[in-house]
């Protein structure tokens, strides 16, 4: 074999060779870095953000409205008032009414009452403020502030004290209206109580407050006119009492006249007179009758041994259910 061959065949075994190992080598790959996982960015200050805080009104609960006639107002109770969702004892008792944690730590009550010689919201608010200072130790009571509850002027004030060796922190409201005084008082009661009440016990008062209405008495009077003009103001019509004995006539009389209001439901006072006889020989008893805005003085007329329904003369109105029934 001459030397060109030789050469030819040694080149056609190295093209085939390094054909081969071509389709058998990986193609080259960059070596890759390790990366983390994904973290994401902290905020500014490289601390997480905070969780947002709870709205401690959102634990106030309040049920359906609950009207207290005797007090002509009505409200929606406070049921519930921590994120525990702690239950508040309800309880009403004539013209007022409260709500009481089961560990006594929240108090919440509203009244309505005669306000007697009390002429507006400051009188009213003297009133309980004094009946509360005398009722526990170390009583204390901020200047009052003007409020509107339902559309009605008043006043609220912040009170803390010591009730039976133990501190307290809250608030007391009043209002005038219907010549009647009504309150609306809260606090917390406890070792804890002024953290308590700025923690949740100021939001159900402010709660409770919102959803108080208060009635119009001619919505809520409880007792008839009488159809009948002479009904009552002359004497062949008395109003007819009755009586147990004759003794009680008296008292019958007194608890008829304590519940009768004038036309725009102002307190009355009044004076007995001489018993006299009517066109049909009964005996009946008189009563001088005066009221705020009356320009002269009207005489009622009684009868204590016969019984009818009580109703009220034509001009005047009531407070309440006359409390008589027949004896």
């Amino acid at each position: 074999m001459n030397k060109t061959v030789q050469t030819q065949r040694l080149t056609s075994s190295l093209i085939l060779l390094l054909v081969l190992g071509a389709c058998s080598h990986l193609p080259w790959q960059q070596k890759q870095t390790a990366q983390p996982p994904f973290v994401a960015p902290l905020g500014a200050t490289g601390t997480p953000a905070p969780s947002p805080t709870p709205d401690p009104a959102s634990f106030i609960l309040l049920a359906p409205e609950l009207t207290v006639k005797e007090g002509a107002y009505a409200f929606q109770p406070v049921t519930a008032w921590k994120a525990t969702g702690e239950k508040l004892n309800l309880n009403t008792q004539g013209s007022m009414a409260s709500m009481t944690s089961p560990d006594k730590g929240l108090y919440l009550n509203l009244n309505s009452e005669k306000s007697g010689v009390n002429r507006n919201s400051g009188d009213c608010l003297n009133m309980i403020r004094e009946r509360m200072g005398a009722s526990m130790q170390a009583f204390k009571a901020t200047d009052p502030e003007q409020v509107l509850g339902n559309n009605i002027p008043g006043l609220t004030t912040n009170i803390s004290g010591q009730l039976e060796g133990q501190p307290l922190s809250g608030k007391l409201g009043a209002y005038f209206l219907n010549q009647r005084c009504f309150s609306l008082i809260a606090f917390n009661y406890g070792t804890d109580a002024d953290a308590q009440w700025q923690a949740a016990g100021r939001y159900a008062y402010a709660k409770l407050s919102a959803s108080l209405r208060f009635l119009d008495q001619a919505q809520v009077a409880s007792c008839q006119i009488a159809a009948d003009s002479a009904y009552g103001l002359k004497a062949d019509s008395p109003i007819r009492v009755g009586n147990t004995h004759i003794a009680d006539g008296l008292a019958r009389e007194e608890l008829y006249l304590n519940t009768l209001r004038g036309p725009q439901f102002q307190p009355i006072t009044f004076t007995r007179l001489d018993p006299l006889y009517n066109a049909a020989g009964e005996i009946v008893d008189a009563y001088q009758i005066s009221y705020e805005g009356l320009a002269e003085p009207l005489t009622l007329y009684f009868d204590i041994y016969k019984f009818e329904p009580p109703l009220a003369p034509i001009g005047f109105s009531c407070e309440a259910p006359f409390p008589l029934s027949a004896p």
